[in-house]
């Protein structure tokens, strides 16, 4: 099946990952209210007085307040951002100059190539919390605590985790996209060039068979002009 029959499939996937990205933004603001409500009620909280966390925290990278020993890297989360904001805003770049990046192969991959770039870092980026952070194990947060406060902040924190979960995981969901995209792409190149190909050689064809009728156009009328020239002085027609 040729890419060159079908752009919708291209457009298809490109569709895809737009919304995968709107998914995201969704989870990551989700994320965020989780975090802001956390913060209002860990400081607020009689079990933690000494505490009075910046909500600032949330895109810096320092040790998490209530325990010095983890690295908490916010700082991922900015890179985060601008990778979605890049990709919608390249999104209405694809949709408004569809037509021209489809025949234009080259900066069609070299397109999909810098976004799949782009989602690629992020997602690696995003696994900080694995090996530098607290982790996103979010089954081993207890929320069946006897006290009231302890439950509702046992239960934001792991809303928050499994939003950020959930957003890493169409985070990677989108870089399969690209991978897609990125091959249809290769294979519309492909077929580009061998469409070039094909009518080079067919106007090359095409010089090579009117090339002898021109030849023996010129040589007839040569004859003819001869053969009025031919014997001195004597009239030209008969």
């Amino acid at each position: 099946m040729k890419a060159s029959k079908h752009p919708y499939y291209f457009l298809f996937v490109k569709l895809a990952q737009l919304l995968v990205c709107l998914i995201i933004v969704i989870l990551e603001i989700t994320s965020y209210v989780a975090w802001s409500n956390y913060v209002d009620e860990l400081n607020s909280s009689k079990f933690y007085p000494q505490l009075n966390i910046d909500k600032s925290v949330y895109f810096k990278k320092q040790p998490l307040p209530t325990d010095k020993s983890i690295t908490y890297n916010g700082q991922v989360k900015i890179w985060y951002y601008i990778v979605v904001v890049t990709t919608l805003l390249g999104a209405i770049v694809y949709v408004s100059n569809y037509k021209w990046l489809w025949n234009h192969a080259l900066r069609l991959i070299l397109m999909e190539l810098f976004f799949f770039a782009l989602w690629f870092s992020s997602g690696v980026a995003n696994f900080d919390p694995w090996y530098s952070g607290p982790g996103l194990r979010c089954d081993l947060i207890q929320t069946n605590h006897k006290h009231l406060e302890l439950t509702k902040l046992a239960e934001l924190a792991q809303l928050q985790c499994n939003t950020d979960v959930a957003s890493i995981s169409f985070g990677w969901i989108n870089v399969g996209l690209y991978v897609i995209s990125l091959l249809i792409a290769r294979k519309r190149s492909s077929e580009l060039d061998w469409t070039n190909v094909r009518t080079y050689n067919n106007s090359q064809d095409s010089e090579e068979n009117d090339s002898p009728r021109d030849s023996r156009r010129q040589s007839r009328g040569s004859r003819t002009f001869n053969l009025r020239n031919n014997g001195g002085n004597r009239p030209v027609f008969f």
